[in-house]
């Protein structure tokens, strides 16, 4: 098992996300990888293992393949259950429910005036939830393991 988290943090603004990495080493002693678009993060998934994704809604070229969140969302959900964090400039609540539903752990506003405090938050939450899952899962495979064996004498 990997002894540090690995973050992926999607997100155009260089400024951003410099703040956004530092921010997560600082709190989570963790790596972090910045893409600044979404179309090649799907090759680093295989190799980095990312524990998390936190990633732009919008992205502002229109020659990219994935052009916003939602639709990495989408592609990544078709064979993977890392969590992802969309974050967005706007306040959208219909978009919101939406990326929710498609398979967005959350969806924060960077507008909002705590953005980066509701951010780490999640971050921290979404990590709990997916190392309790691991820990059940363990759990589980020891509980059918050990329930084989007394079968098998």
């Amino acid at each position: 098992m990997k002894e540090n988290i690995t973050i992926f943090v999607v997100e155009d603004s260089q400024i951003l996300s410099e703040i956004i990495a530092l921010q997560f080493k600082r709190n989570f002693n963790c790596n972090v990888i910045i893409f600044k678009n979404a179309d090649n993060i799907f090759f680093n998934i295989s190799k980095y293992l990312p524990d998390l994704i936190v990633i732009d809604y919008s992205f502002n070229d229109s020659k990219l393949n994935f052009h916003n969140g939602l639709e990495v969302i989408v592609e990544l959900r078709k064979d993977s259950n890392i969590p992802v964090i969309v974050l967005s400039g706007q306040r959208d609540m219909a978009k919101a429910i939406e990326i929710v539903q498609k398979g967005a752990n959350d969806y924060i506003s960077k507008d909002d005036d705590d953005f980066m405090n509701s951010l780490l938050e999640s971050i921290k939450e979404t990590l709990n939830i997916r190392k309790s899952k691991n820990r059940i899962k363990k759990l589980s495979r020891l509980y059918l393991d050990f329930t084989t064996k007394i079968t098998l004498i």
